[in-house]
């Protein structure tokens, strides 16, 4: 006997919380509208809190939800908006502000979040470049759709907006970290501050999860996972060189290094890059320049 897979498709609440609500409908005596009440507290109580990773469980069932906002979307695909015409466009929500870059001009708009619902302005503030016909209509269809939105959901690790009619408008996928970068910044002891003058640190963060890199002196690897702004980096391994100059060289690079395993958040915005610990930012990158 086999056992059908089940499947909310098209329903704005993320598969866990339906999966929960269903339970509860049939193991006690709770009406639609209790149900769809349980939903949005739920949903309300998630978005309320920081935007670390939240874990739940209870004696019916455990799951863990992200929330969106704080993390760096880029656009997969979207009703008349032709991603493939333009370098894609991507957005970030925070503390009620939408911005990013759309297609040629950097935006920035107003939303609103209420559980599941999402209400973007349709009133951008643009910087005023011109990218020719075919650009310039798909940051029109871009930011006209993402004025339509009312409202958002997870699938599949991605980010769906929806209109009013629950129809979706725009999905996104979280910002690769994939690429190489320079350190511009690194907390160390009380202070955030350049490195060294005459030293350089690096990071490769490379499709199969291995970080690699010159830790200022020494080369330097190491696995990491990320997934929608969390990040998680095991202890580095690396070289045993010794480097005697500039002064002060060794301790920066032992900073940077014990500063890699702390890591639980990234922000990406386009060429520039934060790592974050619970407590702080601990180190910044620039997107390095192409070879």
């Amino acid at each position: 006997m086999s056992i059908a897979t089940v499947s909310y498709k098209g329903h704005r609440y993320p598969f866990e919380i339906m999966n929960q609500c269903v339970g509860l409908y049939f193991r006690f005596p709770m009406s639609f509208r209790e149900i769809e009440e349980h939903q949005r507290r739920i949903v309300s109580w998630l978005t309320a809190t920081p935007p670390w990773s939240i874990s739940w469980c209870s004696a019916v069932f455990c799951w863990t939800m992200k929330s969106f906002e704080n993390v760096s979307w880029v656009l997969k695909s979207g009703i008349d908006v032709a991603v493939e015409a333009v370098a894609p466009p991507d957005a970030t929500f925070e503390g009620g502000k939408v911005f990013g870059f759309a297609g040629c001009n950097q935006y920035v708009g107003s939303y609103t979040l209420d559980g599941a619902t999402l209400d973007v302005g349709d009133d951008f503030a643009t910087t005023r470049m011109g990218c020719g016909d075919i650009v310039n209509a798909a940051e029109r269809a871009y930011l006209a759709a993402l004025g339509r939105v009312r409202a958002w959901r997870w699938e599949n690790g991605e980010l769906a907006l929806l209109d009013a009619d629950d129809v979706e408008v725009l999905r996104y996928r979280p910002a690769p970290l994939v690429g190489s970068w320079v350190v511009t910044g690194l907390h160390q002891g009380d202070a955030f501050a350049s490195p060294l003058a005459g030293t350089q640190i690096t990071a490769t963060f490379d499709e199969s999860g291995a970080l690699s890199g010159s830790a200022g002196c020494n080369i330097y690897n190491a696995p990491y996972s990320a997934d929608a702004g969390e990040i998680e980096i095991s202890e580095p391994a690396t070289t045993e060189m010794f480097c005697g100059e500039p002064d002060g060289i060794m301790a920066q690079e032992a900073a940077y290094l014990a500063a890699l395993p702390t890591t639980v958040r990234y922000r990406l915005d386009r060429d520039s890059l934060k790592l974050s610990s619970v407590e702080r930012t601990i180190v910044s990158y620039q997107r390095a320049a192409a070879t």
